[in-house]
């Protein structure tokens, strides 16, 4: 094979652009139904995603009758660029993660659970609000279902132990410094306010737990 002859085989193979294999992910994209995310089956239902009439999607520039504009991480790399809201799909496909250069979830390294499921949480999955930094818990070698937020009420009608031993725990350690009470921080817990708490269920043994935290 002569060099010119190389070097036009070598053009043909040439790997596809960003952007191609951006659009690539969009046109497979079904929107003929909702896309699910199996780890925050309430996205839709608590306003994460929400209605918007003749709105478009700042990823695939289609029409699409629901937003995410929450919670997005740029990578070091894209960070000063700004977040734009995204339709479901691309978000479930993993192409506004690609496209912003960022993930909706920060999960720290967790050992016991495949980095594929990692990955499903960071770009593929809509993240909850939180009042600082979200956190996404793991449980039996799984990411964990997220339910919503709770007040006192909702964490004492659960019936979770390990939940109320979890919330139980942060607030000892919180009190610790001036010895007051860690059950009169869990009675100011306000599932629409602040401090409130996050609830998560194991997606493998059923277990409730969470964590809460404050309004900044």
């Amino acid at each position: 094979m002569s060099f010119l002859q190389k070097l036009i085989h070598s053009k043909k193979e040439a790997p596809p652009t960003e952007e191609e294999i951006l659009q690539q992910i969009i046109a497979g994209q079904d929107y003929s139904v909702l896309p699910e995310f199996p780890y925050y089956p309430r996205a839709y239902e608590d306003g994460t995603i929400h209605p918007a009439e003749h709105a478009v999607c700042a990823c695939c520039g289609k029409e699409v009758p629901c937003l995410y504009g929450g919670h997005f991480h740029f990578l070091e790399h894209a960070r000063g660029q700004q977040f734009q809201e995204v339709c479901p799909w691309c978000i479930a496909s993993g192409a506004a993660a690609r496209k912003f250069h960022g993930v909706f979830c920060k999960v720290k390294d967790i050992s016991d659970v495949p980095e594929e499921t990692q990955a499903l949480i960071r770009e593929r999955t809509p993240c909850f609000d939180g009042w600082k930094e979200e956190q996404w818990l793991s449980h039996c070698g799984d990411m964990m279902e997220y339910l919503g937020t709770a007040g006192y009420e909702e964490l004492i009608a659960c019936g979770s132990a390990e939940f109320l031993d979890a919330l139980t725990a942060l607030a000892e350690e919180e009190v610790s410094w001036d010895g007051g009470k860690a059950e009169s921080v869990l009675k100011r817990l306000d599932g629409d306010g602040s401090p409130r708490a996050y609830a998560f269920r194991c997606r493998q043994c059923g277990i409730i737990t969470g964590y809460y935290d404050y309004k900044p």
